[in-house]
């Protein structure tokens, strides 16, 4: 298979992620803004058109952030990636090189992108201020945030404004997220999927880098100095 690069990768999730958003509003080029898109949500809560987020469900998907874990996250049968957390610390591994990763450091406040044996180190990020913690599981779910829904034993079905809808089966330790299917009018069906593993014993070392690792500072590359990381708020459609 091809090797990916970590950047290409990034790209396809923040890509992911807005087709989901956009699928997940029918695919209408609404313009509203996120606090119209809550407005409008509240609205329809009112008029008995869904239950809204329920505190079991908010419950739910902090515990998902908080989660000390591996996730193998796959899209429609292929591997995405595996991503690990751990007290605010997580791996990016790209599932087809085992050479190239990112590693965000919670204690140093240091991201690595990892290549091989060389990386490039950028300081004072913060942990959800990068593109890669798009591919996180937490991050995943809370593009559906705000769509009302209702929670039937082990599943949340979500009804979305502009028709489609979002089902997401709780199956996973402690009643995590284990899939997500997106439904919108004339647009493919999305699956995403996680499998979790090392719950409660994700080992230190995979947010270390290693000592055998050349490291370049992001600030010391010409041309960069003003280059600011991507966030991954989901663009209004």
């Amino acid at each position: 298979m091809e090797k990916r690069s970590p950047l290409i990768i990034a790209a396809t999730a923040l890509t992911l992620m807005v087709m989901l958003a956009w699928a997940g509003c029918g695919g209408q080029d609404s313009g509203t803004t996120t606090e119209d898109n809550a407005a409008t949500v509240a609205a329809d809560t009112a008029e008995g058109t869904g239950s809204g987020t329920s505190s079991d469900f908010e419950s739910q998907m902090s515990d998902l952030e908080d989660l000390e874990a591996t996730v193998d996250v796959s899209q429609n049968g292929e591997m995405l990636v595996t991503w690990s957390q751990k007290d605010g610390s997580w791996r990016w591994q790209d599932p087809t090189d085992k050479s190239s990763y990112v590693i965000y450091n919670d204690i140093q406040d240091k991201l690595w992108i990892v290549d091989g044996d060389t990386a490039t180190e950028s300081s004072g990020v913060g942990a959800q201020g990068q593109s890669w913690w798009g591919m996180s599981p937490a991050a995943m779910i809370q593009t559906f945030a705000l769509f009302p829904g209702n929670q039937s034993g082990d599943t949340w079905q979500m009804n979305v404004p502009g028709g489609g809808s979002v089902t997401i089966e709780l199956k996973g330790p402690q009643g995590l997220p284990t899939k997500i299917e997106v439904k919108a009018p004339g647009e493919e069906d999305e699956v995403i999927e996680f499998a979790y593993k090392d719950v409660g014993n994700v080992s230190d070392d995979l947010f270390i880098l290693p000592s055998n690792v050349t490291v370049t500072a992001l600030s010391d590359i010409e041309g960069l100095e003003n280059i600011q990381v991507p966030d991954v708020n989901i663009p209004n459609r």
